[in-house]
């Protein structure tokens, strides 16, 4: 009669291998590394359209935000987290309007010319 040898984990080498070649503990760290290897990307807080350009805004806390250039459709972005700058807006004042437009068009001009060097880039 033959006795069933039984495989040791090949991280630990000390607890028996139950899944596949690995422990159970060492199998759950690496569930856990894998997890945290493939996290979702953060949603914009909002979009920022103006002249059928769309630019995303993260908010990075501190009053801070950060405006990245995006491709999708000005139509089909969600109303609720859009400011859409075409239009009146009351809730804002004239100088954040024109901050605004200055962003969504500095943003697009670089992405659409990229290379044109700039003056804080070049200095």
């Amino acid at each position: 009669m033959t006795t069933k040898t039984k495989r040791k984990c090949m991280i630990c080498d000390e607890r028996p291998a139950t899944v596949g070649f690995y422990c159970h503990n060492c199998k759950s760290h690496i569930d856990a590394e894998i997890r945290k290897a493939h996290t979702r990307a953060k949603a914009p807080d909002r979009f920022i359209t103006y002249q059928g350009k769309v630019v995303e805004m993260y908010n990075l806390g501190d009053g801070q935000g950060k405006y990245q250039y995006s491709k999708r459709d000005p139509v089909k972005l969600p109303k609720a987290k859009t400011v859409d700058l075409n239009i009146y807006l009351p809730d804002f004042t004239r100088d954040e309007i024109k901050r605004l437009k200055r962003i969504v068009l500095s943003i697009c001009e670089r992405v659409e010319n990229p290379h044109v060097q700039y003056m804080k880039e070049a200095a």
